[in-house]
């Protein structure tokens, strides 16, 4: 933690670190606000908190990603769910979340890139808001567990709302259909 004066407007605190990439190390830093706002050190350092927690979690030396974390969910959260949850949970998971996902860094998945993606299915909105709701409890799980500050998939919109209404079968044409059901045709028996 840096104070460092302006050309113009109050000093402020700079928060630096540095951070692994696949080109090598960068040196990052990011404002925290100016001493008007944190007049001692120690109030800056408390307001980097959340900052220097996701510097240490993103500067891991095998960052997250969300493969791993699905992997630590159905270990530890999901055997404790009822079983048709489970079974609706893995095949979101294996399915849709992590093919797509999986190897990504739990830090670089983003809400409006979440969205498109969903956008895109080919799937029923509702099956898509399963989705959606099922990538938010694994966050969720990484949130529970200190790998994430702050869960992305909150902010994800998703419309379990259908796209046309269903046909509805009247009180004649439900009975037209129970008589076919109890007297079916021949060549279905064959």
């Amino acid at each position: 933690m840096t104070k460092e004066k302006r050309k113009a407007g109050p000093a402020v605190w700079i928060f630096r670190w540095r951070e692994n990439t696949p080109d090598g190390r960068v040196n990052r830093k990011v404002v925290v606000g100016t001493v008007e706002q944190f007049p001692t050190k120690t109030a800056a350092r408390k307001a980097a908190e959340p900052l220097r927690a996701n510097a240490i979690a993103d500067n891991s030396a095998v960052p997250l990603t969300v493969t791993p974390l699905v992997k630590h969910y159905t270990d530890n959260e999901l055997p404790s769910k009822a079983h048709s949850t489970q079974r609706t949970v893995e095949t979101s998971l294996n399915v849709w979340i992590t093919p797509k996902w999986g190897e990504h860094r739990l830090s670089d998945v983003r809400t409006v890139e979440v969205e498109s993606w969903l956008h895109a299915l080919s799937l029923a909105n509702a099956t898509k808001a399963k989705v959606r709701n099922v990538m938010h409890v694994i966050f969720a799980h990484a949130c529970r567990h200190e790998l994430l500050q702050k869960n992305h998939i909150s902010l994800v919109r998703q419309s379990a709302k259908r796209k046309r209404t269903p046909d509805v079968l009247d009180a004649g044409e439900l009975k037209k259909l129970l008589t076919e059901l109890q007297n079916p045709p021949a060549h279905w028996s064959s």
